[in-house]
């Protein structure tokens, strides 16, 4: 039964895949490792205090291995693309919202308001409300990268 099971499986698959209109449930399928899926799961869930070890039981991989592939993968250790990406949406929230800095903050991950304005300012090389004011005033406020 369980192999019956699995062939009819199999064979629904492979006739949805040949179905133009089922062609998005499908695209990239076969190209979503653990890895960027864990990237999307930082995209979507920035608020989350994730650590390595989160995002490797999440995509069901071991913490060092996790670790290791990402790092070949990517180019870059986990918590700093994390960082990278909760630091791009905050720089979007300052110029496109009249949020607090702190619910900002809050937003992207740092649930203290002075944790986040330090990270922030290693990153940019300038304060939140700084940047703030610079996209008000019309300057384009990217600032340096780490």
């Amino acid at each position: 039964a369980a192999l019956l099971t699995r062939a009819a499986a199999l064979l629904l698959t492979s006739a949805l895949r040949d179905q133009p209109d089922c062609e998005g449930i499908f695209r990239d399928a076969n190209f979503r490792g653990p890895i960027s899926r864990a990237v999307q799961y930082m995209e979507l869930h920035l608020h989350r205090d994730w650590t390595v070890g989160t995002l490797a039981s999440k995509v069901g991989m071991a913490r060092s291995t996790f670790a290791g592939r990402f790092l070949a993968e990517v180019g870059r250790p986990p918590m700093e693309v994390l960082t990278e990406l909760r630091m791009r949406k905050a720089a979007e929230l300052l110029s496109q919202t009249d949020l607090k800095i702190a619910e900002i903050g809050d937003r992207v991950g740092y649930h203290s308001q002075s944790a986040f304005c330090r990270r922030f300012e290693r990153h940019f090389e300038m304060t939140p409300g700084r940047m703030r004011l610079q996209r008000a005033a019309g300057g384009t406020g990217e600032g340096v990268r780490e």
